[in-house]
């Protein structure tokens, strides 16, 4: 469910992360930022594109309560009937590119949405999802390639209460113990590519298919410091 505690664990080598990789080439490549901030009653986190699922998936876990929701899951294959199995009703479908969009727009469990996630790690979820408890706002398409990074491009509002698995999930491996302000960020160097034999003649699928090999960073700034979480990555 959460992409950087997987690649920086040690489980790296799973499609969606590989599919997180394909639109990097070699070099050194700014990746997703988040901001935390809190106050006696919530927490605050705005954060770029990439840590939309992530997000999601903390807001469902902080509620047990019925969410109001609506926005896209983009998908790279038809999933409508497994989502309608799942309890999720489509309102609207599309296709652009090589993706599928299903637009949702209704009242939920947030044990149903969190079944989807985990069902379909390779989609995009950019939803916004509300109760009394929480706050998720997402934009609702991708940013274009070569865009500056929106550092707001995601708000999600929790209880004070979640201040121990926001810190597990987002800042794993360092020993904060309170949020106050934590700004973190990813750097990547991809170094090389392994391409499959099959693939070495063909520079498309080569594309596609090759695992990037390198470093990752994680960037931590929290009340003046500034600690670097790095990995090797072959993703």
């Amino acid at each position: 469910m959460n992409i950087f505690r997987e690649i920086f664990e040690g489980n790296q080598d799973q499609k969606y992360i590989h599919k997180q990789f394909i639109k990097y080439g070699k070099g050194k490549h700014a990746g997703p930022t988040a901001h935390l901030t809190k106050n006696k009653k919530k927490i605050t986190i705005k954060a770029s594109y990439g840590y939309e699922n992530i997000l999601t998936y903390l807001a469902l876990k902080a509620t047990k309560e019925k969410i109001k929701t609506k926005g896209n899951i983009i998908a790279y294959e038809d999933i409508k009937d497994g989502l309608m199995m799942l309890g999720i009703k489509i309102e609207g479908e599309r296709k652009k590119r090589k993706t599928i969009i299903y637009k949702i727009k209704d009242t939920y469990p947030a044990e149903t949405l969190t079944r989807a996630l985990k069902e379909y790690p390779e989609c995009v979820f950019l939803l916004d999802i509300a109760n009394k408890e929480i706050k998720l706002k997402t934009k609702n398409t991708p940013p274009k390639p070569g865009k500056e990074q929106d550092e707001k491009y995601i708000s999600l509002q929790l209880p004070a209460a979640e201040e121990k698995t926001i810190l597990k999930e987002l800042c794993f491996g360092e020993p904060i113990k309170e949020i106050d302000d934590i700004k973190i960020s990813y750097e990547y160097l991809i170094k090389d590519y392994d391409i499959p034999r099959e693939y070495q003649k063909n520079p498309a699928k080569a594309r596609l298919h090759a695992k990037r090999k390198g470093t990752a960073e994680r960037i931590i700034q929290h009340r003046g410091m500034k600690n670097i979480l790095a990995t090797e990555i072959k993703v």
